[in-house]
């Protein structure tokens, strides 16, 4: 499996998205989904690869990553519009249920494009600590979660529970850091969120 990005030939029904045209359609990275290897190359063969770098870029400034991965990162002031829309850095319950389970995930993407696109880019949560890698999975809300940044999704606001977040632990600005890190690592973002 692999995180991608859908590409339409019709952008109808998609006003709301952040679009970028490529050689192979209409590109929405605002969609991150999960896809079986096998769909590489489907549709006539990888984008063109200034159209790549392109969607590395839009993908990037969505997740902050420019102004958190730096060595001297900035992390953004967060708004308090608590029940409007999912709020990036905050932790909620969000289905679909996962084995039967509601799972956590934090918001990666900024609240401007959470606003807009009416959709937030998110990380699953776990307590299950052994799922800690260094550089793809950090430990998070104070040590007691772990986030698998590799489990990275979009998801439309109607599937967060918004009001859960007031009852679970949140992550700090230092473990937020930690997550655009790996993200960059996981994604394969290193150019665009400044890492030599």
């Amino acid at each position: 499996m692999f995180v991608g990005v859908p590409v339409f030939e019709d952008p109808d029904g998609r006003a709301r998205l952040p679009l970028l045209a490529t050689d192979l359609g209409w590109a929405s990275p605002a969609e991150l989904i999960w896809q079986p290897l096998v769909a590489l190359g489907a549709d006539g063969g990888p984008v063109a690869s200034e159209h790549l770098t392109l969607l590395e870029d839009r993908l990037a400034e969505m997740l902050l990553l420019p102004e958190l991965v730096p060595p001297a990162g900035v992390v953004p002031a967060r708004q308090h519009l608590p029940g409007r829309f999912p709020l990036w850095g905050r932790t909620y319950y969000s289905g679909p249920a996962i084995g039967g389970q509601v799972k956590r995930w934090v918001v990666v993407s900024h609240d401007v494009h959470n606003e807009a696109t009416g959709r937030s880019i998110c990380v699953r949560t776990t307590s299950n600590l052994s799922l800690q890698a260094p550089g793809i999975s950090p430990l998070v809300e104070s040590g007691g979660a772990v986030a698998v940044c590799p489990d990275v999704v979009s998801k439309g606001h109607e599937r967060y529970d918004l009001a859960s977040a007031a009852g679970l632990p949140q992550s700090t600005s230092l473990e937020l850091r930690k997550i655009a890190r790996c993200l960059a690592n996981a994604l394969a973002l290193h150019r665009a969120a400044g890492i030599t």
